[in-house]
């Protein structure tokens, strides 16, 4: 049975409607945690002013709350659109302290990682060592110059880094020889290395003009422009030119033709030291690089 209401008598009952719509209480905690909020939600097909609310309720397992959440203490109310209600707030607690048991494994892992630290730095310095070793002694030496024989282009106390490793002789290289035909000055016996230059490989002819010591290779005289002078007659030496190169053997020269013995020095009875066509397995290795003095520090040429 319908009845008639006045359209303000209407308004003020749809006001106390929405007034006396308590405030949801605080949802107490438990395995399922209750989180109350009331929306403001318009019926469907019904147009008025002031659509009546409608309580719903957002339920979160226990796995999701993870935190700890206050009763009443730590609630706001927050508004959205049209929704009113009140959102518990989150308490994250201390959660990040070690017990007794944590830290003492936490400090025993330091002090294994600090040795393990020390473990890896020995094995990097030894691993060094043995790599110096190795390159010193098969792959580099330093050598130093004694002597004027390799004027302008080297000069005494001069120190060389010798390539050994894979080393090939060329026309006009430097190299460091073993001439086992010269006095040894620190030993008193025989043998000596020395440092020459490269001016015959196996099987090429080197002949010298006995006027003016221009050096011939295969009957092609060669421009020398890193020697001191040319070769004085009295400096010839006491080969027999022109000269063969021997079979896997070098013939060398120093810079400073006229204070030098080199491969003008043949062995015979006469002569008390030589030194000859160099043979292959005799070279120390190749000198390419100066590293003192400093002010003459550079490659080789």
């Amino acid at each position: 049975m319908s009845r008639y209401v006045p359209r303000h008598l209407a308004a003020e009952e749809d006001e106390k409607d929405i007034r006396t719509s308590a405030t949801p209480a605080a949802p107490s905690i438990s395995k399922k945690t209750v989180a109350s909020v009331t929306l403001a939600v318009p019926p469907k097909n019904k147009k008025r002013e002031n659509p009546k609310p409608v309580k719903q309720e957002y339920r979160l397992t226990a796995e999701e709350a993870i935190h700890d959440i206050d009763d009443t203490e730590n609630i706001f109310p927050y508004e959205s659109g049209q929704a009113f209600g009140y959102v518990p707030r989150v308490n994250f607690g201390d959660d990040f302290i070690l017990d007794d048991e944590e830290e003492e494994k936490s400090g025993a892992e330091k002090a294994r990682d600090r040795k393990n630290e020390l473990y890896l730095y020995v094995q990097t310095v030894l691993e060094s060592i043995v790599a110096a070793f190795l390159i010193l002694t098969f792959v580099l030496s330093i050598s130093m110059v004694i002597g004027a024989s390799m004027e302008p282009t080297l000069l005494e106390n001069d120190r060389l880094v010798i390539m050994r490793l894979f080393y090939k002789p060329s026309y006009g290289d430097i190299i460091a020889v073993w001439a086992e035909g010269l006095p040894n000055r620190e030993t008193g016996g025989t043998g000596e290395m020395i440092v020459k230059r490269v001016i015959g490989l196996e099987g090429d002819v080197i002949d010298i003009d006995r006027e003016t010591g221009t050096v011939y290779r295969n009957g092609t005289p060669l421009k020398e422009d890193y020697i001191k002078e040319s070769i004085d007659p009295s400096n010839l030496g006491n080969a027999h030119y022109p000269v063969t190169v021997d079979e896997n053997s070098v013939f060398v020269l120093g810079d400073n033709r006229n204070h030098s013995t080199d491969s003008r020095y043949v062995e015979n009875a006469g002569t008390d030291y030589y030194v000859g066509c160099i043979d292959l397995r005799y070279i120390m290795g190749k000198a390419v690089f100066r590293i003192y003095p400093l002010d003459r520090i550079g490659v080789l040429k």
